[in-house]
């Protein structure tokens, strides 16, 4: 209803969206409090559904029925700390069903034989929980490290989880720097065959080890600056980490979508000894159907 015909997002007028139409228009409620042209206002109504807005994101809570929701996405996806706002990095169409690219994240044989990881551990087993799905995993790649290096434990603990097939995420926490990323994924099935991604990250450096050397330098810095100024260098510095880590992420989620794009689902799938925890996750999704 929001959108013109060349799909761009200007009918929000005043709290209130215009239909393209007739532009008919509708305040948040649903009610219809502007009618065509001079023509009298309709008795109208369309049905809202309810929404939430969660680190400046909008969610929409989508009930076959029409109830309302019995939990919210920020009882789950509220991360502690400092974080930078959520920078997209990647948005497409791609002929695939939801559930084959959030089951991506419980298939950890693929972190070694497309991503190329060379340690790849389940720290804890995977458990589902309702609309929730847990898992954490130690993921590292230290064939990329110069040989004096090997030896230091550089590695990324990954909390994984999703809120229905919609939504998963991953926490990265960086060791032994203690840099933290949270990678998101939306997935909004358009029709059987295609489904529409977005992919976010956001950055936090609150748990980031400082040299002992720098700290006395830190806290006098911090001492002295006011908090706009603290608020402006935390921007360019989120916004830097995402220069720098946008191309790194988008190439391994590209590394996924050639494959997503292509592959097609078995409903009885032959299950290799380190392909995780497949069944459990293809149950858990039963209860969306």
């Amino acid at each position: 209803m929001g959108r013109d015909a060349k799909g761009r997002n200007n009918r929000l007028k005043n709290g209130c969206v215009e239909c393209p139409y007739h532009h008919l228009t509708f305040d948040a409620q649903g009610t219809c409090v502007k009618g065509a042209g001079h023509a009298p206002v309709p008795k109208a109504k369309v049905f809202t559904w309810e929404t939430e807005v969660v680190e400046g994101l909008v969610f929409v809570y989508h009930h076959k029925d029409k109830l309302p929701s019995t939990w919210k996405v920020s009882e789950f996806f509220r991360p502690e700390g400092t974080w930078s706002r959520p920078y997209m990095s990647y948005q497409g169409v791609h002929p695939i069903h939801p559930q084959d690219a959030a089951e991506n994240s419980v298939d950890t044989l693929h972190f070694r034989t497309l991503h190329q990881f060379d340690q790849v551990d389940q720290v804890t087993e995977a458990v589902a929980d309702r609309q929730h799905f847990y898992q954490t995993l130690h993921i590292g790649k230290m064939g990329i490290l110069p040989k004096f290096m090997r030896n230091v434990p550089i590695y990324s603990v990954v909390k994984e989880a999703a809120v229905g097939i919609g939504f998963p995420m991953a926490h990265n926490r960086f060791h032994p720097i203690g840099l933290q990323v949270n990678h998101l994924v939306f997935l909004t099935p358009i029709d059987e065959t295609s489904t529409n991604f977005w992919f976010y990250f956001q950055v936090s450096f609150s748990e980031v080890k400082v040299p002992r050397f720098l700290r006395k330098q830190k806290e006098r810095l911090d001492r002295h600056l006011n908090k706009h100024v603290k608020r402006a260098v935390d921007k360019a510095v989120y916004r830097a980490a995402y220069t720098v880590l946008s191309p790194m992420f988008v190439f391994i989620n590209s590394q996924d979508l050639d494959i997503w794009s292509t592959k097609s689902y078995c409903e009885k799938p032959i299950v290799l000894g380190d392909d995780g925890n497949i069944h459990l996750f293809r149950k858990w999704c039963k209860q969306f159907y």
